[in-house]
């Protein structure tokens, strides 16, 4: 009997080095571990890394989370507005799949209308940050893509914020912005462009008659390799302060300058160079987590 015993505890040891040999092993169950709920119903699938590093996967509660065919970790959603958000798009869109960067995202949604392409780069981009937000490597708002200010301390001061999802704030400096709105598809997909295109930049300039001049600053803190223009800097510039002149004032949501930080009550200063974007591949560092079982 005791060899016996030896016997049928090695089998399972034996099987899983032939695993090994022969063939991938399978990803490790997604149970109930750590007390949450196992996603159910995966409706976003998102591949980052090539080769693929991290697997996610957007269900009904949260997110379930780890490399490829290794443990599976949870988290919740940060709230229920996230939740409500993510079945309203699976419910109106069909599925479709994306690369941004060096991630696939796999959107498997079951409306019947299809996405149009900026609106998928804007759900492609959504789901990223409510992945890198859920699991603890994003911050509450996603990483700014431009930032526009004209005038300074000591004048009438009007600042305006773009984020990666196209969520546009602005309003006066020292008084905070108005609600936010979002860019409507035709302007999400010049962001997009100009973002995917050309390089991080900063420029400031002068504007107005003399004894009439008011300072404007850009901050544009594109994902490409490209640099910008004059002319490209001036499109942009002039995309900024037509939405700047657009933004409601009134409210009481902050806009963010790139790096963000707590409200400002003051006319925002910003840093001398453009911040460079995070990349999706390093946003979630398997080194900073411990598996449920430590």
């Amino acid at each position: 009997m005791p060899a016996l015993r030896k016997l049928s505890l090695a089998a399972p040891l034996v099987a899983l080095a032939l695993s090994g040999c022969f063939g991938a092993a399978a990803e490790a169950p997604d149970g109930p571990a750590l007390g949450l709920a196992p996603v159910d119903g995966t409706m976003v699938e998102i591949l980052a890394g090539t080769p693929v590093r991290e697997r996610f996967r957007l269900g009904s509660y949260g997110v379930a989370f780890g490399p490829p065919r290794g443990v599976v970790e949870r988290a919740l959603f940060v709230d229920d507005a996230v939740r409500a958000e993510l079945s309203g798009l699976v419910s109106a869109y069909g599925p479709f799949d994306l690369a941004v960067g060096t991630s696939r995202v796999r959107f498997r949604g079951r409306g019947a209308l299809p996405a149009p392409s900026p609106e998928r780069r804007r759900i492609a981009e959504w789901t990223r940050f409510v992945a890198a937000q859920s699991t603890g490597f994003a911050g509450s708002r996603p990483a700014p893509v431009l930032f526009w200010q004209r005038g300074g301390e000591g004048e009438d001061c009007a600042g305006l914020g773009i984020d990666r999802i196209g969520v546009v704030r602005g309003g006066p400096c020292a008084v905070g912005g108005g609600a936010p709105r979002r860019l409507a598809s035709a302007e999400l997909e010049r962001l997009y462009a100009w973002f995917d295109r050309l390089g991080p930049f900063e420029v400031s300039w002068l504007e107005g008659p003399p004894g009439e001049q008011r300072r404007l600053r850009l901050v544009f803190a594109g994902a490409g390799k490209g640099s910008a223009s004059a002319a490209a800097r001036d499109e942009i510039a002039a995309f900024a302060a037509t939405l700047a002149a657009e933004v409601p004032l009134a409210g009481s949501v902050w806009f963010t300058a790139p790096l963000g930080g707590a409200p400002h009550t003051s006319p925002l200063v910003l840093p001398l160079q453009a911040p460079v974007p995070p990349r999706m591949e390093m946003a979630f560092p398997a080194a900073a987590r411990t598996s449920p079982s430590s």
